[in-house]
């Protein structure tokens, strides 16, 4: 069923919609034998990269554990005489020398 010319925009879209539908159902019903082949096939090609992926996991997955711990552990901090001789020598690098 085609639309007539004194329908509006909206059936003509709706139309189209239909046709794409059906184009796509059709070609659903036609691929459809080949979706269960092609998932073993990329099963097969993707194993050979598994032990890869797993010791990729693994990796970081030791590497979050050492971050957890690591924000879990007390800081050191500095005596006050090493923090207050730091600031002097900031202070003394950032402060400008005398004019030439």
């Amino acid at each position: 069923m085609q639309p007539s010319d004194d329908d509006g925009p909206a059936t003509e879209v709706a139309f189209g919609a239909l046709s794409v539908t059906a184009g796509l159902g059709i070609l659903t019903f036609a691929l459809f034998p080949l979706a269960l082949p092609m998932v073993v096939l990329t099963s097969l090609l993707l194993l050979p990269a598994l032990p890869f992926a797993a010791i990729g996991g693994l990796g970081v997955a030791l590497a979050l554990v050492v971050r957890a711990v690591a924000r879990r552990l007390p800081r050191r901090r500095r005596p006050r005489r090493d923090r207050a001789r730091a600031a002097n020598r900031v202070a003394q690098a950032v402060r400008p020398g005398p004019a030439q």
